[in-house]
């Protein structure tokens, strides 16, 4: 059987005899066509690839060591991660700009490779000709760059798992990886706070953020627009963790950051969250009803959704129908129904909730109310037999009445369906290492001080009193306090747990404010 290349070059340059001759020779590559045919014809290898570029329509490259940077080249081996296919293949990658990849080969058979880069890597291709002799002087230089680069490419993929192990050790929420001008830094979010653990050149930023990109089946190419993606990351043969990824693109690069997903045995229990005992019973009676809405309030990163987690599995049993919306799904519950926001195609909270409305619903819990729109099918939801649990971004549970109001709620509606708004915030404990031992100077349990953070609460009950009274409320003529759950609200919780030495004072202030 005629080997392809050869069959290529039959009716320019091969007459019958020099394919009879050839026939009889054991040819197993495309180099080994080219060898033969090269001896048989006594054509140069120039002049082959040029007749193979135009059999194959296929654009042809006579000196590409003089337009091809070897700079270029291993930026885009190492950005794709295309070291195998380099070593196991006669190709080079030469540039990627605007989502083409351009490759540079002596074999115009290879299709089916051009195929599987456009599948895996989502970039167009466009394979560039040249002969083979200069071909194979470019892919020496290339292999050799590679092999001096093995060693600091190493180091390179070692960093996420250093990365990864040092985020779990601190118990922290959030990686932020962060590129500047001449270095990167890799923060993470422990008890509420940013410490750094990590600076590397910045030259080692690029393979670090591919690397995460592909395992969150992110586009590696796409470097001027934000992109959200999730991955799971194996710690160790039995611990795996799920993470949220976030790309944003900055002056100095992209910055990065990974959100870890808290396990479902690890949430706080109800009775852990840091409620007062009271506080605590008003909140299970308000559970323990069949219908109504219960709002969790407060700015972002003070707990809300782990409060709405720990409910809902408070209540959860086999007799009931459990649907959530969310933005996006923190956490899988076995059991749960949960659906995922999607803006891009019109899956908005509003439109999620009007058909899970149509899908007999006994709770719902509803990751925020944005507008007005959400709030009004919220409220009838609560009206018609379901209970509804969801967050608002307020300061205060009273500012969820206001709020409210701004959204076009009447007193009315709020009389037949609002139960109860809490309001929380998340404050530092104090370390009891360091409490134990005032004299250690470094503390290996802690972060300055503090391990651990605890929920302070106000809570309230929405009455008809209440309701009556807000104009009086607004404009201070009546103390809000004394409708609180207790009559204690966020500060007045926080003060007793300083008197118990559980936070501090000046974690009070950075969280509250001064007053």
């Amino acid at each position: 059987m005629i080997h392809p290349i050869v069959a290529s070059l039959c009716p320019v340059i091969l007459n019958q005899s020099d394919i009879e001759l050839l026939s009889h020779r054991t040819i197993d590559s495309t180099a080994d066509a080219l060898y033969q045919v090269s001896q048989v014809s006594q054509r140069s290898f120039a002049e082959l690839g040029q007749i193979l570029a135009n059999h194959h329509q296929l654009m042809f490259n006579p000196r590409p060591n003089r337009s091809i940077k070897l700079a270029t080249v291993i930026t885009t081996i190492k950005e794709l991660h295309l070291e195998r296919i380099v070593a196991q293949h006669a190709i080079i990658p030469m540039s990627l700009d605007n989502g083409v990849l351009q490759l540079l080969s002596f074999d115009p058979l290879l299709k089916s490779l051009l195929a599987e880069l456009q599948f895996h890597h989502r970039v167009n291709t466009q394979l560039v000709i040249t002969d083979i002799e200069q071909f194979q002087y470019l892919y020496s230089e290339v292999k050799r760059q590679l092999d001096s680069e093995y060693q600091q490419g190493a180091d390179e993929l070692n960093l996420l798992p250093q990365i990864m192990h040092q985020s779990q050790q601190r118990d922290a929420s959030d990686i932020h990886i962060e590129p500047d001008k001449d270095q990167a830094r890799v923060r993470v979010r422990c008890d509420g706070l940013l410490v750094t653990i990590m600076q590397f050149p910045l030259n080692k930023m690029m393979a670090l953020v591919s690397q995460i990109k592909i395992y969150a089946e992110l586009d590696i190419t796409e470097q001027r627009l934000p992109q959200d993606g999730r991955m799971s990351y194996s710690l160790s043969e039995k611990e795996e963790i799920d993470v949220r990824v976030s790309t944003l693109p900055t002056l100095w690069g992209e910055k990065l950051v990974m959100r870890i997903a808290r396990e479902k045995e690890s949430l706080p229990k109800l009775d852990q969250l840091g409620l007062t005992q009271e506080q605590y019973h008003a909140l299970k009676l308000a559970l323990n009803q069949p219908q109504g809405l219960i709002l969790v309030t407060g700015p972002t990163g003070s707990g809300k959704t782990i409060t709405l987690y720990s409910c809902l599995s408070t209540v959860a049993n086999a007799s009931i129908n459990i649907c959530t919306v969310e933005d996006p799904v923190e956490i899988h519950f076995q059991g749960f129904n949960q659906v995922q926001t999607n803006a891009h195609i019109g899956l908005s909270f509003a439109r999620s909730l009007r058909s899970l409305l149509r899908q007999d619903p006994d709770v719902i819990m509803l990751g925020e109310i944005r507008d007005s729109e959400t709030a009004e099918i919220a409220i009838h939801a609560a009206q018609t037999g379901h209970l509804v649990l969801s967050t608002l971004h307020t300061n205060s549970a009273f500012g969820a009445l206001e709020r409210l109001n701004q959204l076009g709620i009447n007193k009315a509606d709020l009389i037949d369906s609002l139960q109860l708004v809490i309001a929380q915030r998340l404050l530092r404990k104090s370390c009891p290492y360091c409490a134990e031992d005032s004299s250690t100077q470094t503390c290996y349990h802690c972060n300055e001080g503090y391990k651990g953070r605890s929920g302070v609460f106000e809570l309230l009950p929405v009455t008809r009193q209440l309701l009556s009274n807000i104009t009086q409320l607004q404009s201070g003529e009546e103390r809000l306090s004394g409708y609180l759950i207790g009559e204690q609200d966020l500060l007045q919780v926080a003060n007793e747990l300083c008197l118990k030495q559980i936070t501090t004072q000046q974690e009070i202030e950075r969280v509250l404010g001064h007053e």
